[in-house]
């Protein structure tokens, strides 16, 4: 079990090195519709498309400070 969460740490840490985001709009609901449906003549906001893309994609289901690079 401990070399389990030891490789998920590995692999989180990897993946961190690589993918990193911010969410300018914490408090924004998650759209109903994907972001990734929109047609190019549907995109008017590159700010907002952005957000919408990042609450539908990177909203953690549970939350640990392990991973978590929220910041207050």
């Amino acid at each position: 079990m401990k070399e389990d969460e030891n490789i998920m740490n590995e692999v989180v840490q990897y993946l961190d090195s690589l993918i990193t985001t911010i969410n300018p709009e914490l408090d924004m609901p998650v759209p109903e519709r994907h972001p990734c449906q929109k047609k190019s003549n549907e995109l008017y906001d590159d700010q907002q498309d952005y957000i919408d893309l990042i609450n539908k994609l990177q909203r953690h289901t549970r939350y640990s400070p392990a991973y978590c690079l929220r910041i207050n």
